[in-house]
């Protein structure tokens, strides 16, 4: 049921140190939870997740920050299986596929930051996808440097798109490089761009 998404007491924590910065207007820079080192130095790093999770908090208790996890966990399962399909996988092969990548997954079922980067690795991925495929407009790619700023402060798991970014640069190379054409005819355009996207 939804309180199998609660049983990692992070949660509680997570909700607190939201409730904190919506009282208090700032992000704690103190540890806040700690009696042997009261005071001492601290970053919220995952602080909008937690404003997040406060909020819900105050709406729904509990299930109100379970309702949205639940929901995210959803949109990784649809768009890890809406990937597959757009690759013309046939669509009960690709619910078989998803389904082991999903189930792998669940050990991080539960209502704490990370949820987001499941999410929003997968949407990210995505987007890159259809921006090699040419299936998208090619200024859509963009997005994903607004994405990461709004994710570098949900989850520290914002660095995997730059990993990532950073392989599609790489492989986008090595595939113009093992061209045919001549060096001086061989399009470096998309390594280039891949290689600003990881940068910004």
């Amino acid at each position: 049921g939804w309180k199998g998404l609660l049983v990692d007491g992070d949660v509680g924590w997570h909700i607190r140190t939201g409730e904190y910065i919506l009282d208090h207007h700032t992000v704690p820079h103190t540890d806040l939870y700690s009696f042997s080192k009261p005071g001492a130095p601290w970053y919220a790093w995952e602080w909008l997740s937690d404003v997040i999770d406060a909020v819900l908090y105050r709406i729904g208790g509990l299930k109100g920050v379970v309702l949205p996890a639940g929901i995210l966990i959803a949109l990784f399962g649809t768009t890890l299986i809406r990937r597959i399909v757009r690759k013309d996988v046939h669509l009960f092969a690709a619910i078989g596929v998803a389904m082991l990548g999903v189930v792998a997954a669940s050990v991080h079922f539960l209502a704490r930051p990370h949820i987001f980067t499941l999410a929003l690795l997968s949407f990210s991925m995505w987007m890159i996808e259809t921006d090699r495929d040419g299936s998208a407009n090619p200024r859509r790619i963009w997005l994903l440097i607004p994405l990461a700023l709004v994710w570098t402060n949900l989850h520290g798991g914002f660095l995997v798109l730059v990993a990532v970014l950073g392989l599609t640069a790489a492989g986008t190379a090595l595939e113009t490089l093992f061209t045919d054409a001549p060096l001086r005819e061989k399009n470096w355009a998309p390594t280039i761009r891949y290689g600003i996207l990881t940068a910004g």
